[in-house]
């Protein structure tokens, strides 16, 4: 039996994509267990299938049969590449215009193939529709955050240029006119065998890329958030507010307010309610401080019930409120909070003290040292109340209930 040139394509398609969906399949039950990434690994199983059907075409007695077959297969890979970026920027793959679109674009193959046949356009639809499809991919991936990386960089080339090909591809198919036309049908199959498999390849390459830099994004979070809370860990505070409190961020003559506040009697409710009921409301309180105050605000848990923030006073002062306002502000919804578990329903007060800087003051651990000050004053104050750090010969400003 002779191999033909087209045949040997297939088989070099079906072990890439074999080896491509095991990756991805591994890489969901490990590392990633996402659902793109299942999606990723499906697209290149059923491209496998798919490739031995191509290969084994000749068993198919009713062309038109097989063909009307094997480009409904190309739209389901087609959909289901696009659902796997969709999924991975969080957005639903259930798109009904796309939807309705493939099934349109299907039911014009089948009118072109079955009831007025045309070589032209039935070879046309989805080479055409494809290329459409792998430039939407390339922007799902442009969209999913706001800076795109290297990777996803690469893989925005990738895939246009395999939907240039494509494009071109159904371009020449639809310049045979209704008939077959040998020159044009010989093209086609050329740009689909020199083009196609280096393009399909580049496609799981990138799209494996793309999985590996989330795997290591989702490490470099990991590093530095806080597992209970979400908010930042003591190292990953540190990261980000030496970098907001550069004089390249903010300017040395900014100011900026550090915070530190601690969950007044935490013991007590862990003692009273038990572990669970403390691991609840130090997440309701961490959600509080996150929503409290304006968005360049860093938070950070650094101890079992203590949490700092870090606040750009230039922001705060636009709203009109002092930092003291705005923590006082604070400390008032914490007393409103109701923090429900099991049966038990509690409340819970905190302390905060506060400093106010200069950026170009000192460092960012002597500023902590000093709201660290404050908030023990505050603790020695009865609690449940804010103070100011200033210097010894200085009055202690509060506000106690």
């Amino acid at each position: 039996m002779q191999i033909s040139g087209s045949d040997y394509t297939y088989i070099a398609l079906f072990f890439i994509s074999i080896m491509l969906s095991i990756v991805f399949g591994l890489s969901y039950k490990t590392i990633q267990p996402k659902k793109h990434t299942l999606i990723w690994s499906l697209v290149f199983a059923l491209a496998a299938v798919k490739g031995v059907i191509n290969a084994t075409n000749h068993i198919f007695t009713d062309r038109d049969f097989y063909w009307i077959f094997i480009n409904a297969f190309s739209l389901l890979l087609q959909w289901l590449t696009w659902a796997g970026f969709r999924l991975r920027a969080k957005r639903s793959p259930f798109e009904l215009k796309l939807i309705f679109a493939l099934i349109f674009i299907e039911l014009i193959l089948v009118y072109f193939t079955v009831f007025n046949p045309h070589a032209g356009y039935r070879m046309m639809l989805i080479p055409l529709f494809g290329g459409i499809m792998m430039f939407l991919c390339g922007w799902e991936i442009f969209n999913t955050q706001n800076k795109v990386r290297p990777a996803e960089a690469a893989a925005i080339i990738i895939f246009s240029l395999y939907g240039l090909t494509q494009i071109a591809a159904g371009i020449i198919a639809l310049s045979q006119g209704p008939t077959v036309d040998s020159y044009y049908l010989d093209l086609y199959q050329q740009v689909n065998l020199i083009f196609m498999p280096a393009a399909f390849t580049g496609m799981g390459v990138f799209t494996l890329l793309i999985l590996v830099d989330d795997i290591g994004e989702k490490l470099k979070a990991l590093a530095v958030t806080d597992s209970l809370t979400q908010v930042f860990n003591r190292r990953g505070f540190y990261q980000k507010s030496k970098v907001l409190t550069s004089g390249s961020n903010y300017g040395d003559a900014a100011t900026a307010a550090i915070i530190i506040t601690d969950i007044d009697n935490f013991k007590t409710i862990n003692d009273k309610y038990g572990h669970h009921a403390g691991d609840k409301a130090l997440i309701c309180f961490s959600k509080l401080l996150t929503t409290a105050f304006n968005d360049s605000a860093v938070v950070g848990r650094i101890g079992g019930e203590e949490f700092v923030i870090l606040l750009h006073t230039t922001a705060v002062n636009k709203n009109s409120l002092t930092t003291y306002e705005l923590v006082e502000r604070c400390r008032k919804e914490t007393q409103e909070l109701d923090i429900s578990h099991g049966n038990n329903t509690f409340n819970l007060t905190a302390s905060f003290g506060i400093v106010e800087f200069h950026i170009s003051d000192s460092s960012i651990e002597d500023q902590l040292r000093k709201a660290d000050q404050a908030l023990y004053d505050a603790k020695n104050q009865g609690r449940n109340c804010s103070v100011i750090y200033q210097d010894p010969d200085k009055d202690i400003v509060s506000e106690a209930t």
